[in-house]
């Protein structure tokens, strides 16, 4: 109820177990995904595949769930500003999908650019990344 009633994101569900989903609206999941990180916080992006959306996936446990308004706080903080949902670069994912389809050569300066990896040093932030994945097809994510 506390993700429904919050600005911003909703449930994706509505979970038996200890298991909670959810998504934002119209903010960009995996921005959010990278602040909650930021603030110590480990939180599975979980890709879109059929009819569910891009989400945040976790699991409540005795130890975690002592900690939820310490967890609501800074998600709450954590939307402030969130950007638009950020689709994938169309030309990284084209090449995602023709390398798993079997066929297709890598660029690797366009990749790693996109990817924001200099110096041969990996972006700080996770975002980009799972938004490559979440745009290729589940063929090609199951592929390799």
């Amino acid at each position: 109820r506390v993700i429904d009633a919050t600005e911003g994101i909703h449930a994706v569900g509505r979970p038996d177990m200890n298991l909670m989903a959810f998504t934002t609206d119209p903010g960009d999941v995996f921005e959010l995904v990278d602040r909650l990180t930021e603030r110590g916080w480990l939180v599975q992006p979980t890709y879109r595949y059929g009819r569910s959306p891009a989400h945040i996936h976790l699991t409540v446990d005795p130890g975690n769930a002592a900690r939820a308004d310490d967890f609501l706080c800074d998600l709450r903080e954590s939307l402030v500003g969130l950007p638009d949902r950020v689709e994938a670069p169309a030309g990284v994912v084209a090449m995602i999908e023709q390398l798993g389809a079997g066929g297709g050569t890598i660029d690797p300066a366009m990749l790693m650019g996109e990817l924001g990896i200099v110096d041969g040093r990996l972006p700080g932030k996770a975002a980009m990344i799972h938004r490559l994945i979440d745009a290729a097809s589940p063929e090609v994510r199951r592929s390799r």
